[in-house]
């Protein structure tokens, strides 16, 4: 009776720890590569247009201003036509026990340029995707 008893411990053990890291993200995840891709043109926009305002400002004022609309489509078009991907993606490290991932990668342009980028990647404690572009 003792040995069921211990191995019924053992198993719900077992069961309950299997239950408490969550997996990282894999880097090449097609929803964080999009994602990535959102946060990096937010900041690449604003490192070629932002000396006035922010791409995020110049949103906002589109609503109402339609000259701040006009220049969105002019830099929206312009970042579109560039067709940033998302490239020769990398894992410098997996930590499952805290769900998170550290990422390097480039973005190539159509014009043959490319930017070097890191990334990490998490859950908020809603369980949402997040990532922080470097």
């Amino acid at each position: 009776m003792n040995i069921v008893i211990m191995v019924v411990i053992g198993i719900g053990t077992a069961l309950m720890l299997s239950g408490c890291g969550e997996s990282a993200i894999k880097c090449d995840n097609s929803d964080a590569k999009k994602l990535v891709m959102e946060v990096a043109k937010n900041e690449i926009i604003n490192q070629q247009y932002g000396r006035f305002v922010t791409y995020q400002e110049l949103k906002k004022q589109s609503a109402e201003n339609p000259e701040a609309k006009r220049t969105l489509e002019t830099i929206e078009k312009q970042y579109s036509e560039a067709t940033p991907t998302l490239t020769n993606i990398r894992t410098k490290n997996m930590d499952n026990k805290l769900g998170k991932s550290e990422c390097a990668a480039e973005i190539h342009y159509s014009n043959g340029n490319k930017t070097d980028i890191t990334y990490n990647l998490s859950r908020t404690s809603e369980g949402k995707l997040y990532a922080e572009v470097f």
